[in-house]
C-alpha cells in the first residue's frame, strides 16, 4: 500500500498522468509517486491485467484516481484509443511518461530484423 502524502505536499493535485508500461517495475513506482502527489494516473499495460489492477488499487488507496487501460504502444490504433479513453475519463493529459520499453540481449549483429523492429516500435 502507498501512504498518502499530506494535502500540503500534493503538488500534482488535479493533474492527469499517463505512464506507459506502468503495471510493474519502474513504471509502477512512477505511477505510485505521482499518485502520492495527487495526480490521477492512467495505468497502461499490454499483458498483465492483474498487475495493472493491483497498481490501480494501490493508487486509489493513496487517495488518487486511477484508470487502467490496455494498449500496445507499438500499435498506432491502440495508442489513439489510450489517449481517447484518457481524455474521456480525465478530460486532459497533463503529464506523459513514456516508460514502456523492451530489450533483447545479445550482440547487435546477431539481432534479427524482427527483434530490431519490435525494439524500435516499442521503445520509440
Amino acid at each position: 500500500m502507498v501512504e498518502p502524502e499530506s494535502s500540503q505536499n500534493k503538488r500534482l493535485q488535479g493533474k492527469a498522468a499517463v505512464i506507459t508500461g506502468s503495471s510493474r517495475g519502474i513504471g509502477r513506482e512512477i505511477a505510485l509517486a505521482f499518485a502520492r502527489q495527487g495526480a490521477g494516473v492512467v495505468i497502461n499495460y499490454v499483458n498483465n491485467k492483474e498487475a495493472a489492477e493491483e497498481t490501480a488499487t494501490s493508487i486509489r488507496e493513496a487517495g488518487a484516481d486511477a484508470l487502467v487501460i490496455k494498449a500496445d504502444v507499438s500499435k498506432r490504433s491502440e495508442i489513439k484509443a489510450l489517449f481517447t479513453n484518457t481524455f474521456s475519463y480525465f478530460g486532459k493529459i497533463d503529464i506523459l511518461v513514456n516508460n514502456a520499453g523492451i530489450n533483447k540481449r545479445g550482440f547487435f549483429e546477431e539481432t534479427s530484423d524482427e527483434d530490431w523492429d519490435m525494439i524500435m516500435e516499442i521503445n520509440l
